[in-house]
């Protein structure tokens, strides 16, 4: 291939009206024989200074249209009352540039051309010129280039191109050879620093690699083009990495899913292994009561393994019941419901355990006040509740119960005089298996409150705790919806 470099000078001081002479680029030579393309450029360190560049397949096709008429024609792009001063033109022969070391290659091609073909190759700040074998190894990177990339002249040579070009910019620039070239394409360059920068590029393909040339002056609009292409690949990336992100979350939630089944069927299936024999074991501690002599060693013996036995009973009902729960299984027989009815049974079970403690219950109940709900599971909810209260109230304390009616709601407010909740804990607290600072009055798995705010949600009620710190006590309050709402 040949490079035809011609340079002009605008001797009026009309460079905006050359420059977009230039920019609309003169096409009579598009037909000739041997035309491969042309470029134009201005000089960065020259603002009057221009460069007309044509690529020939050898020197005689150049020289064959360079004395036609054509190329008389092609000097009408210049705008009327523009004067340009041809200061030269030169030839460049790159046929010979092949596997041999590229400076030797740039010493042929100086041998070939000009002192001023020369500096124009090797040092003007107008053009970014790469030369390059097939396999996208660089022949020749000219000065300007190697100066933008912030690198060696001579360290690059020999490299590859892909490496100072993005994953996406390499496609492009595959595409484009595939195409066999003549194809302008916008290419992302990374300098030292790993900084972008873009240029448009003239893509030539050969038989013995492919050329880059490129202006390093650009307009305005060209400006603003390149920075659109560069926040589109920035949020082509960005889009990309969202879309990775959520496959992980996705799949990582899917898994989460996965596992919370399988924890809720080995919940399920050791509790009913669990369930069966304890029951047994529950109902021959009743029957040895009956028969066994009522000595004081034999009663107190068997009160402690029925009481080891019942709580270890309420801790697998607790299981199943969060099982049940979590499968969606849980079933209510939602009816009229008296909610002071429930809670004054709730609490007769409750009494023996308060009383034991020398913990007065003070109870405010509204007999009128009617919700709809389950009966026994509404028990369950109040057992769990005041039995907390009456579990976490030093002996001695005070326990308070109050049932009353809004305009749209039962409202059950349960208060004690305990330790309180930390505020740390307190956001908590009804999660599962979430318990205070353990103490010889922390028993069980911490499920009772996890269980009973899954009650009364299905209940379409609310359930909130509320405590002030340490030393403060605590306040639990259940709101359900009237059975005439």
């Amino acid at each position: 291939m040949v490079l035809a470099v011609s340079r002009f000078r605008v001797a009026n001081g009309l460079e905006d009206e050359v420059q977009e002479a230039f920019r609309q680029r003169p096409r009579f030579v598009d037909d000739e024989p041997g035309f491969l393309g042309m470029e134009t450029f201005t000089d960065a360190a020259e603002p009057t200074v221009f460069y007309l560049v044509t690529r020939w397949t050898d020197a005689a096709a150049f020289h064959a249209w360079h004395r036609s008429d054509a190329h008389h024609l092609s000097h009408r792009f210049i705008p009327r009352g523009l004067k340009l001063d041809a200061q030269w033109t030169e030839l460049v022969v790159l046929d010979r540039i092949d596997a041999r070391a590229p400076a030797a290659v740039l010493e042929e091609a100086i041998a070939d051309s000009t002192r001023a073909l020369s500096a124009f190759l090797r040092d003007t700040h107008a053009v970014y010129l790469v030369i390059a074998a097939p396999d996208g190894r660089i022949d020749l990177l000219n000065g300007a280039l190697a100066r933008r990339l912030g690198r060696d002249e001579a360290a690059v040579a020999g490299t590859p191109i892909w490496n100072y070009l993005g994953a996406n910019d390499s496609a492009t620039l595959r595409k484009a050879l595939e195409r066999h070239g003549g194809d302008r394409v916008l290419l992302n360059f990374y300098d030292a620093q790993g900084a972008p920068f873009t240029l448009e590029c003239r893509v030539d393909s050969r038989p013995d690699g492919f050329t880059l040339l490129a202006e390093a002056t650009v307009s305005r609009e060209r400006r603003v083009q390149e920075e659109l292409f560069r926040l589109n690949n920035e949020w082509a990336v960005v889009a990309r990495e969202r879309a990775q992100a959520a496959a992980r979350a996705q799949a990582a939630q899917g898994e989460a899913e996965l596992r919370g089944r399988a924890k809720d069927r080995l919940l399920a299936a050791v509790s009913h292994d669990l369930r069966t024999p304890l029951s047994a074991v529950v109902h021959a501690l009743h029957a040895l009561h009956r028969v066994l002599p009522a000595t004081t060693d034999a009663t107190r013996l068997l009160d402690i393994i029925e009481r080891s036995a019942t709580l270890q009973q309420r801790l697998i009902e607790d299981l199943v019941d969060l099982s049940r729960i979590n499968a969606g299984s849980l079933e209510l027989h939602l009816g009229p419901v008296s909610l002071g009815g429930v809670v004054d049974t709730a609490l007769a079970a409750l009494r023996h355990e308060a009383d034991t403690r020398r913990i007065t219950v003070e109870v405010t109940l509204d007999d009128a006040v009617e919700v709809r709900g389950d009966a026994e599971r509404l028990r369950q909810v109040i057992n769990n509740i005041v039995g907390n209260a009456i579990k976490f109230t030093p002996e001695g304390g005070r326990i308070g119960v109050r049932v009353e009616r809004t305009t749209l709601q039962g409202r059950l407010v349960v208060t004690d005089s305990g330790p309180g909740i930390p505020s740390d804990l307190l956001p908590h607290i009804f999660q599962p298996f979430r318990q205070g600072p353990v103490g010889e009055r922390s028993t069980g798995l911490g499920l009772g409150l996890a269980i009973a705010r899954q009650i009364v949600e299905l209940h379409g009620g609310t359930i909130e705790a509320a405590s002030h710190g340490p030393g403060s006590g605590a306040t639990f309050t259940v709101s359900l919806p009237l059975a005439d709402g």
